[in-house]
């Protein structure tokens, strides 16, 4: 029993590599075996389907992002000071799952079932307490008014949009070996340098919360519900 217990966790953790590297559409069965030392039909027996594998996958995913925000819903004080609590959990982790996000989003224009089920779950749970934080807040008065999408899209794309835009440019397939000598071996190096050296600067968590507090200060109005 401990040893298929094992071989199913191995299988859990290389999908959740997998996850980052390729999305739920690059996951493939045999190869993920081969990695894990176990059968086809030992997958299988776990797992049934790759769609039930990836629903457990994204399962084990979602339950770090509703343990990182879930519980500063309950901080104590004023409606700003927990919106302000929410979003900055919302930015650690987006910080933190940069290349699982952006994968999963590819994944959604590729029609990846299970994760057109986690979207939804997700819209429901975790995108509706921030709707609701910045509901409260506005009947607080203590942030503009303006529809809940518009001004979490303002907030997160200020925080964050930085860090997906430069973490997409230095995949490797932005400047790969191959497209190197198409574009020219020095000229790509000089890109390279620049995106390094603009990236050293915005696209650490710390840079990212600074762009929080700036996008969250533009549509204070009273700060921690105090006049």
């Amino acid at each position: 029993m401990d040893k298929e217990k094992g071989a199913e966790q191995k299988l859990l953790e290389l999908g959740m590599a997998e996850l980052e590297r390729g999305g739920i559409r690059g996951l493939r069965v045999r190869r993920l075996c081969a990695a894990a030392n176990v059968s086809p039909g030992t997958f299988t027996a776990f797992f049934k389907t790759k769609r039930a594998f990836a629903d457990r996958l994204l399962e084990q995913w979602y339950s770090t992002l509703k343990a990182a925000i879930g519980p500063h819903r309950k901080t104590p004080g004023s409606a700003w000071e927990r919106l302000r609590a929410e979003l900055e959990a919302a930015v650690r982790f987006a910080w933190n799952n940069l290349g699982v996000l952006l994968q999963l989003a590819q994944d959604v224009g590729a029609g990846e079932a299970s994760v057109h089920a986690l979207v939804r779950v997700a819209r429901l749970n975790h995108v509706e307490w921030l709707h609701q934080a910045i509901r409260d807040a506005q009947k607080d008065g203590c942030i503009v008014p303006g529809h809940p999408w518009h001004l979490l899209a303002y907030m997160f794309g200020a925080a964050n949009m930085p860090l997906f835009i430069f973490h997409t440019l230095n995949a490797p397939h932005a400047f790969g070996a191959s497209s190197s000598a198409e574009r020219g071996g020095r000229h790509s190096e000089a890109l390279q340098g620049l995106f390094a050296e603009i990236f050293a600067e915005i696209g650490g968590l710390g840079s990212a919360l600074r762009r929080m507090e700036w996008a969250l200060a533009g549509i204070t109005l009273r700060k921690g519900g105090k006049a």
